[in-house]
């Protein structure tokens, strides 16, 4: 049960890869704010489900891959709030 617990969170990186590799290579813009939201909801729930001892492997795989697009955005100076 463990490993499917792993592999979930794999493939929610894996998702979160496709869109990392298309934003270095095209010029196609994001909401930075939906995303700097997303990944601070994803670790609220990534904590809450450590504390309660569950499956935090897709929790923890949104809230890296949200927060490194979060991060590309503002090297790509793409923040904004609209």
């Amino acid at each position: 049960m463990e490993f499917l617990q792993i592999l979930g969170g794999v493939i929610g990186l894996g998702a979160y890869a496709v869109l990392i590799v298309a934003l270095f290579k095209s010029n196609t813009e994001q909401s930075f704010a939906a995303f700097l939201l997303w990944a601070m909801l994803d670790l609220i729930a990534t904590i809450t489900t450590i504390i309660q001892d569950g499956n935090y492997w897709l929790a923890l795989s949104n809230a890296i891959g949200s927060s490194v697009i979060t991060l590309i955005l503002i090297r790509k100076k793409q923040v904004s709030w609209s």
